[in-house]
């Protein structure tokens, strides 16, 4: 999922995360398991630090933001996506493990574990 999302973002940005712009801990991302073997907020930490996203937050987030979630409760952010609908009726894109990128609603549990946003600086919505 991170990986898909970075992607995407890098993409429509022009931004190459190859280019060692941001810390070595950001290939451990790649791994699908990573948040697993860490308590530490290493997604949203690294996120911060992307001069061409800002933090938002979730009830101002459109079509085109990331919205990030926790995958489990009281585990780091750790799954990045891509909205295609704003709340209340809030949809996204994201990557599924083993699986395909998928759209889906944003339930009640997925909402309860949505923990930030970020857009893209300069753009107002998708």
């Amino acid at each position: 999922c991170t990986g898909y999302a970075m992607g995407v973002y890098g993409a429509v940005a022009g931004i190459d995360w190859r280019r060692g712009r941001l810390p070595a801990q950001w290939a451990a991302l790649l791994s699908p398991s990573w948040w697993t073997r860490t308590e530490d907020e290493l997604l949203y930490t690294l996120l911060q630090q992307v001069p061409e996203l800002e933090e938002i937050p979730a009830s101002e987030a459109q079509a085109g933001d990331m919205p990030v979630f926790a995958i489990a409760p009281g585990r780091p952010m750790s799954h990045p996506a891509i909205l295609t609908r704003a709340l209340p009726h809030a949809r996204m894109l994201h990557a599924v493990v083993r699986q395909s990128v998928q759209e889906a609603r944003i339930t009640a549990a997925w909402q309860a574990r949505w923990a930030a946003s970020f857009r893209l600086r300069g753009m107002e919505s998708c």
